[in-house]
């Protein structure tokens, strides 16, 4: 027999097991960088959500008067209304309540806007996922639920999403 004519059934053998190998090592490494790549696009729409009540928080407690820890959230008496038209920010007084709701299953942070005039209420959905929101400022006070309190130079937000596992975000908002 001619030895350098092909390959043993043994050679073939072992070479269908050691490409099956690879094969399963190549899958197994595709899988994992899909998953994170999941994982990671899940973590991104997660924060655009955020994203839209911290801007809205911020803005709001940059321009408050006053504030008042209410049973659902905070409400503050604020100069940036958001026109219902074309939901742009405008320099109008509003009384704005950040509140959680749930919808079904799922929990919501609502922003209700109540204008000094009619026509500018304006109730929006704003973020999925949060447990609860309040705020307080520099000045040591009792917390008393639907009292008026002036807001000072410095307030803290504090929003608890629900989540297991995910830390609260504390936002320090310095007005001066």
């Amino acid at each position: 027999m001619n030895r350098n004519a092909g390959l043993t059934l043994i050679e073939l053998t072992v070479a269908l097991a050691i490409v099956s190998l690879l094969t399963m090592a190549a899958l197994a490494v595709v899988a994992n960088v899909t998953r994170g790549q999941g994982a990671q696009k899940q973590r991104d729409e997660e924060y655009a959500r955020a994203l839209a009540l911290r801007e809205l928080l911020w803005r709001d407690v940059l321009q408050a008067t006053s504030y008042s820890i209410t049973e659902t959230g905070v409400a503050l008496n604020t100069y940036s209304s958001v026109g219902p038209e074309t939901l742009e920010p405008r320099h109008l007084a509003a009384v704005v309540e950040y509140r959680v709701r749930k919808i079904g299953p799922r929990s919501w942070v609502q922003r209700v806007q109540r204008g000094r005039t009619a026509g500018e209420d304006l109730i929006e959905l704003v973020c999925e996922g949060v447990k609860s929101v309040t705020m307080t400022t520099d000045e040591p006070h009792q917390v008393v639920v639907n009292e008026w309190r002036p807001t000072s130079d410095m307030a803290m937000v504090i929003i608890e999403f629900a989540a297991p596992g995910r830390e609260p975000e504390v936002h320090l908002i310095r007005r001066n």
